[in-house]
């Protein structure tokens, strides 16, 4: 991702005496400025946040959360700007490649009133829909992508470099620090060379990502499809190696957690017992708002967790089923 066709080896070297000096400045910038928390309590008190250089991988069947998780995260990462004062400063990005700016910020401006459901079949009313855009302004969440205003425009495809350089404008341009980049998702961003194979045009996405995030110094998170092989386990989480087209997500991403609505894959009389911190163990019945987080990877820390929780992905909003944390049946998978 670079911006000129000269390079200064110098800019990759670092002696002893500088690492001492980025270190001690790393440690003050991050006690200063703690990263991004996903917002949930159960979550942000084993997670660290997500940080400039991050990749952070959400691995999902189809339908089971991926885009609403990402766009909920957004909005919580632009209330969290709002909350610091920062919204003339700051914003989150949200980049897709399937589907036009408009339809995905029936999302964003979703409310009490109307849902993203009620977007899409036209229920809201035009007055209601005029009122909520203009609060909506409000929060500091952008868009990438295309827009059916201007689908007759030739616009170069979104490629890890071609995101590199838009971040960059919005900071330069508009001057305003990107604070988390989402992306939605990994298998189609497009790539500039040719690849063997799908796997291989994957495996580069991923690591086209991945400098993006470290030489724009934003933390991304990416939506990363499941293969149907998860879909024959009675523990339907996801793990890294149910990631689709891909060899490098565990070399590549620094967080990854797997989705799982069991309402989706199991009848309706399923149902689980799940054992709390306490000692006690709770019911927990199949219900259409019931999502199951599983982390499978952090960088720097423990990585194994399981997080029950309720989820109205029409709403972007997520709540706590219970705040015990567990390790997973890691012999269910």
């Amino acid at each position: 991702m670079t911006t000129s066709a000269k390079i200064d080896y110098q800019e990759y070297i670092y002696t002893p005496a500088d690492l001492g000096d980025l270190h001690v400045s790393y440690d003050r910038d991050i006690k200063a400025h703690p990263g991004v928390k996903f917002g949930l309590a159960s979550i942000d008190k084993c997670v660290i946040p997500a940080r400039g250089g991050n990749l952070i991988a959400f691995v999902a069947r189809p339908g089971h959360g991926k885009t609403s998780m990402m766009a909920r995260w957004a909005k919580v990462a632009g209330q969290d700007i709002i909350a610091d004062g920062m919204a003339h400063k700051q914003c989150a990005i949200y980049i897709t490649l399937e589907q036009v700016a408009e339809e995905l910020e029936a999302y964003f401006s979703s409310n009490k009133r109307y849902n993203a459901t009620d977007y899409a079949w036209g229920r809201a009313k035009t007055k209601d829909v005029e009122e909520i855009a203009r609060a909506r302004a409000g929060l500091p969440v952008w868009i990438m992508g295309h827009s059916l205003k201007r689908s007759k425009k030739r616009l170069p495809p979104l490629t890890p470099e071609v995101m590199y350089q838009a971040i960059l404008r919005v900071e330069e341009d508009y001057g305003f620090e990107v604070v988390i980049v989402f992306v939605d998702y990994v298998q189609i961003v497009p790539m500039s060379g040719q690849f063997r194979s799908r796997t291989e045009r994957v495996d580069e996405a991923l690591v086209g990502l991945k400098n993006v995030a470290i030489q724009a110094g934003v933390p991304i998170v990416v939506g990363v499809q499941s293969g149907r092989g998860v879909d024959e386990r009675k523990w339907k989480i996801p793990i890294m190696s149910d990631c689709q087209h891909t060899s490098m997500i565990e070399q590549t991403v620094d967080k990854l957690y797997g989705l799982w609505r069991p309402w989706k894959t199991e009848k309706a009389t399923w149902g689980m017992k799940h054992p709390l911190s306490s000692g006690q163990e709770i019911y927990v019945p199949n219900t259409p708002e019931l999502l199951i987080i599983g982390m499978m990877k952090q960088r720097m820390d423990q990585g194994t967790f399981t997080w029950l929780t309720r989820f109205t992905p029409q709403e972007l909003l997520l709540a706590e089923l219970e705040t015990g944390i567990t390790e997973p049946p890691q012999a269910k998978f």
